[in-house]
């Protein structure tokens, strides 16, 4: 055990390196979408899902190379610690990148940023079945908010996105692990 720990603290860099990477690709990725389709689909919807991908596919890489770091043996803690640093380090990026893009290299994006919030809260509250009223409500409350961007509610979202992500740091962890042997 104590040389398990002793190789943690040595490898400890491993997360660091792979979330790097994740962050690079993540807003390499997002702003290479912003580039070919000109709008907030680059960040909300089904377009969102190829950069968060990447991040997994990261958290992954991180998790294996710390697992054959430690001799091919990497428990649940370890694993998720790593994978985990990855997801931080990404969205930490992207709540920077966000910021520069809403308030400074496309600030037309936050009309459209609405405009598909509420074109895809739409279709959730028609499969919710909300009655026309409630739909009514909702949408009314969309449509009036503010669409500015500041640095307060992009952390806010980012928060958001740190807790449904350490699901998917806590499900590339359990892939990973290698428990030891019996003896």
């Amino acid at each position: 055990m104590d040389n398990q720990i002793l190789d943690e603290k040595e490898t400890a860099n491993t997360g660091l390196k792979w979330g790097g990477y994740a962050a690079a690709a993540y807003v390499l990725i997002t702003y290479i979408l912003f580039l070919i389709l000109k709008d907030a689909r680059c960040v909300i919807g089904p377009f969102s899902m190829i950069p968060y991908s990447t991040m997994v596919i990261f958290m992954v890489i991180a998790g294996i190379e710390k697992r054959k770091l430690l001799g091919g043996v990497i428990n649940f803690r370890t694993a998720v610690s790593n994978t985990f640093l990855v997801l931080i380090l990404t969205q930490i990026s992207f709540m920077l990148f966000q910021y520069v893009l809403y308030n400074l290299m496309a600030p037309q994006l936050k009309e459209s940023l609405k405009y598909y919030t509420i074109q895809y809260v739409s279709v959730m509250l028609h499969q919710l079945k909300y009655s026309k009223e409630q739909f009514d409500e909702a949408i009314e409350i969309y449509q009036n908010s503010s669409s500015e961007m500041p640095i307060g509610r992009i952390f806010q979202q980012t928060l958001v996105s740190v807790v449904f992500g350490f699901f998917w740091a806590a499900i590339t962890a359990l892939i990973v692990r290698k428990k030891q042997p019996a003896v």
